[in-house]
């Protein structure tokens, strides 16, 4: 029964984005920033409610905002929002765990032991000269 509820308000939000896509939700807030057009107006052709002309204008202003705030390069990481940041640290950490329990394997102490050899051969050389 949950699955069948979760299919329609999945289905449901897919026809209300087909509806109305980006190009048509930007004309609509252009044409009431502009003054071409009341909010009403476009509300009655859309047919959508006036909290959603709304909401529309709320994102479009936030994304004007995010398109001309100045860009910082990425090798400071601070152009990168927070959310990915704590993801690249985590798997971050997660590498250096993997590399360092995979270090402690057999080719470590194998390439243990050949340096410890070369020592051994070293030290022997210097004390026969």
């Amino acid at each position: 029964m949950e699955q069948a509820v979760e299919k329609m308000k999945a289905e449901r939000r897919e026809s209300k984005s087909e509806k109305h896509p980006a190009a048509v939700r930007c004309q609509a807030v252009l044409s009431v920033w502009t003054e071409h057009r009341k909010p009403g107006e476009v509300c009655r052709e859309l047919g959508i409610k006036w909290m959603t002309l709304m909401h529309w204008q709320k994102r479009a202003m936030e994304g004007m905002l995010q398109a001309l705030t100045p860009r910082v390069p990425l090798t400071q990481g601070r152009s990168l929002p927070p959310r990915l940041l704590a993801m690249l640290a985590r798997q971050e950490a997660q590498l250096t765990a993997r590399l360092s329990v995979a270090s402690a394997g057999p080719l470590t102490r194998r390439l243990q032991r050949i340096q410890e050899k070369r020592r051994e051969t070293g030290h022997a050389a210097e004390t026969a000269a």
